[in-house]
């Protein structure tokens, strides 16, 4: 499968006096379309007000412009302005929106960007250069390149399920937005102070802006937006005082930065193949231990269930397990969390079911607690060991005749 990496978006800012950041005002309004008009949505403790100016919006770059209000009895003469712009490289490189194409941040494009912001700059009236703004926020991404919509489907369903880390919150599109429904059906964000990872149909995001072609393949983009602070975290101060520098790092080190939060969302397991559980299902005797067996498996599939189990349980302060779910494969639990899901199930089932302790019902627990434990033996073989070797594992696990029989 074809996949790519590179930097989508970027932010910088600039600080600026009053004197200078009039000088801009007056030159964007003096501009025939896109004049700054004030964002409504924007609120601040501290009285500044936010402008957006999209007169640039062509070259791939939006103006953000803030300015603090005079209070009546303020007697500090200084106040705080600047500037900040939100820019698509590959767009002011090109001059043309390109929705597939990210910036690869080579050396000759580092050396165009810094030219083409330089002259952006003094467009709008101001007297400095590119490598004199601040890296506010680095959008980098991963791009796959599947042949065909179902895996980009099955991957966003397995995504979905992923239990994310606590520290993060899961951030959906609300009723306010229309079609919001197939826009979360079609994407998944979790947010955590400056850090958003975002994985989204990039496909269904072209066919709502009216920008497919029928060429178009499908394709599934991972992006994390991390603050330029965070980005610049252990560089040298000879890297951290260019932009181009840090760009370039930040492009380098892009594929340790993505895998490093997909790590955290699916463990690289060891794991079971889902058709495989299913098939020796089949082979218990009882109609009702396999069916309760299948929706076991299914539970285990989907993370919200077990999320919401530990959650609600004493083990709460157990870790989270990923589970992955590609097309008839599926990572299971470590042999320490099957014994917590056996433990949970001892709860439940005996401690608030009465009913429950009665020889056929204890039969039937048990066969489900020898089928946790086989799945335990089965977690030794590799996703790279072949199906031989699955079957010698099965062969060797003793617990497994029980539920097969």
């Amino acid at each position: 499968m074809d996949f790519r990496y590179g930097i989508h978006t970027m932010e910088l800012f600039h600080r600026l006096s009053q004197k200078s950041f009039n000088k801009v005002f007056q030159h964007l309004k003096s501009l025939h379309f896109g004049k700054p008009y004030p964002d409504v949505t924007y609120h601040s403790d501290k009285g500044i007000e936010k402008y957006i100016c999209t007169s640039y919006c062509g070259q791939g770059v939006v103006l953000y412009l803030f300015k603090q209000k005079r209070c009546e009895n303020k007697t500090n003469k200084n106040i705080a302005c600047s500037i900040g712009f939100r820019l698509n490289p590959h767009t002011l490189l090109h001059g043309k929106y390109s929705p597939k194409k990210v910036f690869a941040a080579t050396e000759n494009q580092l050396k165009t960007l810094d030219k083409e912001m330089t002259e952006l700059l003094h467009k709008i009236g101001l007297d400095c250069e590119f490598e004199q703004l601040t890296l506010s926020r680095i959008d980098c991404c991963l791009d796959y390149f599947p042949e065909s919509q179902k895996w980009v489907d099955e991957a966003l369903r397995v995504i979905r399920r992923s239990p994310y880390m606590k520290q993060y919150k899961l951030c959906t599109f609300g009723k306010g937005f229309p079609n919001h429904k197939e826009k979360n059906a079609h994407s998944w964000r979790i947010c955590c102070k400056t850090t958003t990872l975002t994985v989204y149909d990039k496909t269904f995001q072209l066919m709502e802006e009216d920008l497919l072609e029928q060429y178009d393949a499908p394709m599934l983009r991972f992006e994390v937006s991390r603050s330029g602070a965070k980005f610049k975290r252990g560089l040298s101060d000879e890297v951290k005082g260019s932009n181009k520098e840090i760009l370039k790092t930040v492009m380098n080190e892009s594929e340790k930065t993505i895998h490093s939060y997909m790590k955290k969302l699916h463990a690289n397991l060891p794991f079971v193949r889902y058709s495989d559980c299913m098939a020796k299902i089949e082979t218990v005797k009882h109609a009702s231990t396999r069916k309760n067996m299948r929706l076991l498996v299914k539970k285990l599939s989907d993370c919200k269930c077990y999320a919401q189990a530990v959650k609600n349980s004493k083990f709460s302060s157990a870790p989270y397990c990923s589970f992955y779910v590609p097309p008839r494969e599926m990572y299971m639990l470590l042999p320490n969390l099957l014994q917590l899901i056996i433990k949970l199930l001892h709860n439940l089932s005996i401690a608030h079911t009465p009913k429950f302790v009665t020889k056929k019902r204890s039969d039937l627990f048990n066969q489900t607690v020898s089928f946790l434990k086989f799945l335990t033996c089965c977690i030794v073989v590799s996703k790279i060991e072949s199906t031989a070797a699955v079957s010698s594992c099965v062969s060797d696990c003793s617990c497994s005749e029980s539920f097969c029989a």
